[in-house]
Formats: structure tokens, sequence, C-alpha cells
């Protein structure tokens, strides 16, 4: 059966999302966003849902919710407009409670859910934003809630959410799994500090980096 905290213990687990050059703080009492570049805070609409354990992602010109804390959410999709400072309810149906999801946005344009601590911990499912329909589930071998879905070129490794735990790669031309990365031998706590970067960052290491294709 699903278990879900308490608003207390809600409010201090909402997370950020980095959408057209600025920084969206996901909070239930004061979202907020930051833009480096003039260096200002303002502040953002809530959805008419919670924020917190939701799952947000970048998608075009909007940002969307996925589901969040408390089985009347989980199932849930919102759309932000940041044109307009409105949300709007997506008329879909998830196939698993959302809920801890980690999400990213394929290079197919499809946005990639993984996990859930509430139902499907080891799910992954694609949503086609255009043509509003999920793909079959699949099961992946490992806890996924928490996790980070990162996309590194052509290809999509989810992150764990606490390690030593093998990282598993998405491979969405075919809504399949590979086993054959490395485990991640580093222990993390709920998301793990993980962002895809340049190889170029890392030419004065010595044979250089080629980065992931």
């Amino acid at each position: 059966m699903a278990t879900y905290p308490d608003t207390v213990a809600m409010t201090k687990k909402c997370y950020m999302i980095f959408h057209q050059g600025r920084m969206y703080l996901a909070d239930d009492n004061q979202p907020e966003v930051f833009d480096p570049l003039t260096n200002t805070w303002s502040n953002w609409t809530r959805p008419p849902t919670t924020m917190c354990f939701s799952c947000l992602v970048s998608w075009n010109n909007y940002i969307f919710q996925f589901g969040g804390n408390t089985p009347v959410y989980s199932r849930q999709v919102q759309k932000y407009d940041p044109s307009t400072d409105k949300w709007t309810n997506i008329s879909t149906k998830p196939p698993f409670d959302i809920y801890r999801s980690g999400c990213v946005t394929l290079p197919n344009g499809n946005i990639l859910i993984v996990g859930s601590m509430a139902t499907s911990a080891t799910a992954y499912t694609e949503y086609d934003v255009v043509r509003n329909v999920w793909s079959p589930v699949i099961h992946g071998k490992v806890l996924e809630f928490d996790s980070t879905p990162l996309v590194l070129g052509s290809r999509v490794f989810v992150i764990p959410p606490s390690g030593p735990k093998p990282v598993e790669e998405y491979i969405y031309g075919s809504s399949s799994l590979s086993f054959s990365a490395l485990n991640l031998s580093i222990t993390t706590f709920y998301k793990p500090a993980a962002v895809a970067v340049p190889a170029r960052w890392f030419s004065h290491i010595p044979g250089g980096c080629y980065g992931i294709k």
C-alpha cells in the first residue's frame, strides 16, 4: 500500500529545474525564479496541486509537472507557460503513480518517467506530449524512485538514488534497457547530484575526454 508523508515533511523536499536559462525553484509555499543574467529573484505561480515530490521537466517553451504528494495528485499532469505565468491541467492518465519519480526530456521529444516510491519503483514509461499518449511500462532491476535520468548526447543513463547500485541505460529507440554500465560507487541521498556537462571541460586531463555519443 502506498504511503505519503505529511505536509510538514513535504515542504522540506522540493526541487528545482532549469528552463530557458532560468532556475525555477519548486516550493509549495513560495516558488521562486532566479535569473543569472540579471542576478534577480522573482516569483512564479504555483500549480493547483502540490509541487513537492512531483517530477518537473523542461519541454520546449513549457514546464511540465507530473504527479506529486498524496494519491489524489500522483496521477495528475500540469503544464506551465512562463510567458503567461499560468498552469493548465492536461487530460491524461499516467500508467502508475508518479511520486518521487525521475524525469527527463528525451532526444526524441518524449518525456521519460522513471520509478515511483508509491507503486512501481522499477518502472519506466515515455510520455508523448504531442500525441498525449504513454508507452507500455517496462521494468528495470534497480529501485529508481528519487533517481536522476541523465541525457548524455544520444544516450540516457539513470543515476540511482543511492549507491553502490547499477546505472541503467534507457534506449529510447527501442524502449528497452541495457545493464552494461558500471555500478555507481558513491552514496547519495534522495536526488543524486548529477548533471550533464561538455566533454571539453576535461580537456586538461591526460588523454582528454571524448564524452558519450
